[in-house]
């Protein structure tokens, strides 16, 4: 494609089939490759999907609509049951999402809706109102905690919190300093929060190999740098636990000065040409 054109149809079609589809669950190019992650990445995702509902009708099912015993489903499939397509359009997905080499809990999103209405089904057969009553109280107490609780237990997947941290250490800079991400390679979150535009989108310094989103390799950082690309400095953005690594990748950068939070530390690099207060790695 050619910049500054629109793409055609049949290349989004392409890039949809070939990249997203076929190169997530095929290659490495995704997340979470291990099979076993299914169990971390949708796990939490399809217990918050069902909701003490979902649960209560899981328990059901289980104890007492006999979903443990091989003759009940046995039952279902002789009499060619309407269910067992809900529970196709469960399970069959689950195991592609399982096999695929890229795995995120948004993906299992769509699953939603079976799982609703075998819930319900189930619900609506085993459940008396007086215990939906119960059930829908429980999941209003249930919700009222958890917004409650949630700012006690800070996040790295928040960006919100990071993105207020770097427009206030940008605020003191000078207008148009870049913001560089080390070793993040998809970590889009930061320029989403940060209203970045084209102009404007962080830099992404890559450790290994380079992917798509990455401009620059520890090296060509390196030389840009030398090159004085950075005239007014930069504000690097490095994970706490990947501190050791961008120290000992660049020991000698010049630093203005750093802000240290939990998940994140705050880099001021040194305008070049001024003396800076330290050097990482110092």
């Amino acid at each position: 494609m050619v910049c500054g054109h629109a793409p055609a149809a049949s290349d989004l079609l392409s890039y949809y089939v070939n990249v997203e589809i076929v190169g997530r669950v095929s290659s490495d190019m995704g997340h979470n490759r291990a099979w076993y992650k299914a169990f971390r990445e949708f796990g939490p995702a399809l217990v918050l999907a069902l909701g003490l509902p979902g649960l209560w009708a899981l328990k059901l099912a289980l104890h007492e609509g006999g979903w443990l015993r091989a003759a009940r489903w046995r039952g279902l499939w002789a009499g060619r049951d309407l269910r067992l397509l809900a529970v196709a359009w469960v399970v069959v997905p689950m195991i592609v999402f399982t096999l695929s080499r890229s795995k995120l809990p948004l993906y299992v999103v769509p699953l939603v809706m079976p799982l609703a209405l075998i819930a319900g089904k189930v619900l609506a057969e085993r459940a008396s109102w007086r215990l939906l009553g119960r059930i829908v109280f429980g999941t209003i107490v249930v919700l009222v905690v958890a917004k409650a609780a949630a700012p006690h237990f800070p996040s790295r997947q928040n960006q919100a919190p990071l993105a207020a941290s770097i427009q206030a250490e940008l605020a003191a800079l000078p207008p148009g300093t870049p913001v560089v991400l080390w070793d993040e390679a998809v970590n889009h979150g930061i320029s989403f929060y940060l209203e970045s535009t084209r102009e404007t989108l962080c830099e992404r310094i890559a450790v290994g190999e380079k992917g798509k989103f990455e401009q620059w390799s520890v090296a060509e950082f390196r030389e840009r740098f030398a090159a004085g690309a950075y005239p007014q400095g930069a504000l690097i953005v490095v994970g706490a636990k990947k501190r050791p690594a961008f120290d000992a990748a660049l020991p000698q950068l010049p630093l203005a000065g750093e802000r240290r939070e939990r998940f994140w530390h705050l880099l001021r690099l040194a305008p070049q040409g001024a003396e800076a207060s330290g050097t990482v790695g110092r």
